[in-house]
């Protein structure tokens, strides 16, 4: 059985960024964090997938990679939104990765994404992380379109396109399954 974390970034009194609607980055990547959970069990039922958290809890980022060290998943994904420092100047999808398997799996995400999505500013970076960096499992840290943009904001907020965009990053991974489990 292979394993998957998904880690909502933020959290407790962490509210990462704020939207230009005023939503907290911490209460969407725990909503799109849970949303890729059940999307990824619903594609394979047999996948155990586990949370760094499930409500409005605070976690440090070596809190977070101690649990990866406790459950050994095959895989991590850590769930964000984008900010900028100015409104409506930054747009896009990003996913960082440190290793080669990283980068194997965000490219299938990306293609993924791109089918529905026209998506300008995106691609995928290496970076070091701590989440990535220090995780034992392949990780992907995933920056879902930029809270402090208008236009992306509007992906964010409506359920539709939401649910479309989860279930594309959930496509992504399980296409890229061979890199992972």
């Amino acid at each position: 059985m292979s394993t998957i974390i998904v880690c909502a970034g933020h959290g407790g009194t962490d509210p990462g960024a704020i939207g230009i609607t005023g939503i907290l980055e911490k209460d969407a990547n725990l909503h799109f964090g849970l949303l890729l959970g059940d999307a990824l069990q619903r594609i394979d039922p047999a996948l155990d997938i586990k949370y760094t958290r499930q409500d409005d809890s605070a976690l440090t980022l070596k809190e977070r990679v101690a649990i990866e060290h406790k459950l050994l998943p095959n895989l991590f994904v850590s769930v964000h939104c984008n900010s900028s420092p100015q409104p409506n100047q930054g747009s896009g999808f990003e996913i960082y990765y440190t290793t080669v398997r990283g980068c194997k799996i965000a490219g299938s995400v990306l293609a993924e994404v791109k089918k529905d999505f026209k998506i300008h500013g995106s691609g995928i970076f290496k970076e070091n992380f701590y989440v990535l960096k220090y995780t034992k499992a392949v990780a992907i840290l995933l920056e879902l379109f930029f809270i402090n943009n208008e236009e992306d904001c509007k992906i964010l907020e409506d359920p539709v396109r939401a649910t479309l965009l989860i279930q594309q990053i959930a496509r992504g991974i399980m296409d890229s399954r061979d890199v992972w489990k």
